[in-house]
């Protein structure tokens, strides 16, 4: 055997070198070998290379301010509505029910954008078919009530453009794979169609009037605005939720 620090020639079972003193075959101090198989520092046991980060699964704060913005317009609008459906002899009942949803529904949408709900983004739709099974009872309640048919019809039409078709292409664009953009830009199509026919098709006299012509105005616009907020809000989220969320293995 030989020394492993200068090489000279040493007698089998040797301890130490004659030559230089090198301890040979000597223990290793203690942790040497802990020290050197440690895992570094933060890794844990179950830890994933590919996992994602924090960002990939929250969404942008943008779309929970969005949403945010128009909880507060429907709100103020929903005030300015309480007075119009005790002016039309809505009952109580009525009158809470549709407060309710009016304030339910954005509150939740906000919630769910502020939460960490990206990794299953379809969740988000939530808010909208409970909106739209609303809107089913509305039609149900104005059928009974004996409206006339030109103004039945005009609901229905406006249900199934403007909540139906884009409730539903939301569900498919957060839920389907893979998700495509055309989704999203029908949807803001559609949001925009409904707030530029609102907005051109309003009688801007109704503000100069008093009572309740003034009050239904001021309503309608703020809801308009409200729904133009939650369209941007879900418009971006559908954006979002076409990212993946782990990279492609190579």
């Amino acid at each position: 055997m030989y020394c492993k620090k200068c090489g000279a020639a040493l007698p089998d079972g040797a301890k130490f070198c004659g030559n230089c003193g090198n301890m040979l075959n000597a223990a290793p101090a203690p942790g040497q070998y802990a020290a050197a198989n440690m895992p570094p520092q933060g890794y844990t046991q179950h830890q994933r290379v590919d996992q994602p980060t924090v960002s990939r699964i929250t969404w942008p704060p943008v779309i929970g301010i969005l949403m945010a913005v128009a909880l507060v317009l429907y709100i103020a609008a929903q005030v300015l509505d309480i007075g119009n459906m005790r002016y039309f002899g809505v009952n109580l009942g009525g009158i809470v029910f549709q407060t309710a949803i009016n304030v339910f529904v954005p509150l939740l949408a906000m919630i769910l954008f502020f939460v960490p709900t990206r990794r299953v983004p379809v969740v988000t739709a939530i808010p909208r078919w409970i909106a739209l099974l609303a809107a089913v009872l509305s039609l149900i309640m104005l059928a009974n009530n004996g409206a006339s048919s030109g103004i039945f019809r005009s609901q229905l039409t406006t249900f199934l453009l403007f909540t139906l078709l884009p409730t539903v292409l939301y569900t498919v664009g957060t839920a389907a794979k893979p998700r495509t953009v055309v989704i999203a830009i029908i949807f803001l199509v559609i949001a925009l169609i409904g707030f530029f026919t609102n907005f051109f098709g309003f009688d801007w006299r109704r503000l100069s009037y008093g009572g309740m012509e003034r009050r239904m105005g001021i309503y309608m616009i703020v809801s308009a605005v409200a729904d133009l907020f939650a369209a941007a809000a879900y418009t971006i989220a559908l954006f979002c939720s076409r990212r993946k969320y782990y990279p492609e293995k190579q």
